[in-house]
């Protein structure tokens, strides 16, 4: 984390009632006296920082190239929308002239038929012959007149149909511009976020919890809202209950992305136990001390409680998990009565507990409710603290469900393979799966999130092979 510049303060103060010549001298004879300062050798940057202060300036130029088209396609935006409303200007100016010239053309015709009404004269009168044809003349003019004003009007008509598909374009290159500027921000600062260096801030007061009863490890004797643990190192789990929801959010929810559509619903329709917690260190390092699994390093904010980081995908599929089983003695049970990862439907269902609103507890978020960068606002909320790690896996009140840290901490790997919408999606709760899978779906923000990033319909994704200090998991299990 880069620190602030602090003022430079003087040396030596001067003595309070000496001019300003006597202060002069005194100066200089300080200066004179001082021995010379040897300049520190400049610390030793090693070949990873350049690579990876290189990646940021690459990151900060790529924001700042998609800024400048996001500038240029609002300029250009506004320029569409100014010759739109000259166009329209003019088509309602041609549609004035044409309907004067239309009146033009009725009274012509009106007074030729009056000419023509009138009866034979036994002499032909040269002037009124004059003025028949004078009429005559005038109408084909009119006429002529009124179908070019009728040609320039669906002209006009056309022109403003393009203009307005012409915009509609610029708006969309503008979202997409704006999105990836989102999307290279978030590279840049998980980027930055493998740099920092802890800072001791003070965490919230953890929660006690009530004892946990002992049940089977079938977990037939589980009723929703109670916690079940399988073994001394198994996770506590929560029976949540079954039910539908809508998936992914409304059009106008701040912060929205348009990988989070279209809703749709889903149902749950089967007895699910979902983590109470994010899986902590302490149950990774027992998996850790039999020699199942490595162990991932704590950057130094500690371990115990606090949800295991650095672990990846890939990692947690074939080492703890496996482990996990044999220690609940769940092998003998389907895979989807195992220990297991979420679905990116199930953890949604979890984390909305019910609501449809932008966070399990409403449309707004401050950091007494979650861990992230509280530099940053949402939806007009206020702004906080800025905790700059993860904190103890019960350090905030749980949702409706029971479940805590749903919102921030750590990004939390779910089962899915991403895909950029929901398309085809499934509406039962599985996950969605292709082979050669590259990139793996994280869920609800973390420590160093913006606070829109923190939604219950935010999708974030990650190859399964990575690891870093932003990302941890929660499990789940479907009971019999």
């Amino acid at each position: 984390m880069a620190t602030r510049k602090q003022s430079p303060q003087p040396l030596i103060p001067v003595p309070h009632g000496i001019d300003p010549p006597a202060t002069a001298l005194l100066w200089a004879a300080l200066w004179l006296a001082s021995p010379p300062v040897t300049a520190a050798p400049p610390p030793t940057v090693t070949a990873e920082q350049a690579e990876e202060e290189s990646q940021r300036a690459a990151k900060a130029q790529e924001i700042a190239h998609l800024q400048r088209q996001a500038e240029a396609a609002r300029a250009e935006q506004q320029r569409l929308t100014r010759q739109q409303e000259e166009t329209q200007r003019q088509a309602q100016q041609a549609a004035q002239e044409n309907a004067a010239l239309r009146q033009k053309l009725d009274m012509k015709e009106q007074e030729l038929a009056r000419q023509r009404a009138e009866p034979a004269q036994p002499k032909a009168d040269p002037a009124l012959q004059q003025r028949v044809e004078q009429l005559e003349r005038q109408l084909a003019e009119a006429r002529r007149q009124a179908v070019q004003a009728e040609t320039a009007a669906r002209q006009a008509q056309q022109a403003k149909a393009e203009l307005a598909q012409e915009k509609q374009r610029k708006e969309q290159q503008l979202a997409i511009a704006q999105q990836q500027a989102e999307q290279a921000r978030q590279e840049r600062r998980r980027a930055e976020a493998k740099l920092e260096q802890p800072s001791d801030v003070p965490a919230p007061a953890t929660r006690s919890e009530p004892p946990t009863a002992a049940l089977s490890p079938s977990g037939t004797a589980a009723t929703v809202g109670s916690t079940i643990k399988d073994c001394d190192v198994c996770p506590a789990l929560v029976v949540i209950p079954s039910g539908e929801f809508t998936m992914g959010s409304p059009a106008g929810e701040t912060g929205r992305s348009s990988n989070e559509g279209p809703q749709h619903t889903v149902r749950i329709g089967y007895r699910l136990a979902v983590g109470k917690y994010e899986v902590s260190f302490a149950e990774w390092d027992a998996c850790a001390a039999e020699g199942a699994c490595a162990k991932p390093d704590d950057r130094g904010w500690g371990r115990g409680n606090r949800p295991v980081i650095n672990v990846n995908w890939n990692e947690i599929r074939d080492k703890y998990l496996p482990w996990l089983n044999r220690k609940a003695h769940l092998n003998d049970k389907s895979p989807d009565q195992q220990y297991r990862l979420l679905s990116e439907a199930e953890w949604e269902y979890a984390a909305r507990a019910g609501a449809a609103t932008a966070f399990s507890f409403g449309d707004n978020i401050n950091t007494d409710l979650a861990n992230y960068d509280g530099n940053y606002s949402y939806n007009g909320g206020p702004k906080g603290q800025y905790r700059q790690q993860t904190l103890p896996v019960n350090s905030f009140a749980p949702n409706a469900w029971g479940l805590h840290n749903m919102h921030g901490n750590v990004l939390e790997w779910v089962q899915d393979c991403y895909k950029d919408s929901y398309q085809g999606a499934p509406n039962d709760g599985r996950p969605v799966e292709e082979t050669g899978c590259s990139r793996r779906v994280l869920r609800g923000g973390s420590w160093v999130s913006f606070p829109g990033d923190l939604r219950s319909a935010f999708r974030g994704r990650d190859a399964p092979d990575d690891h870093d200090n932003l990302s941890g998991f929660r499990l789940a299990r479907m009971l019999p």
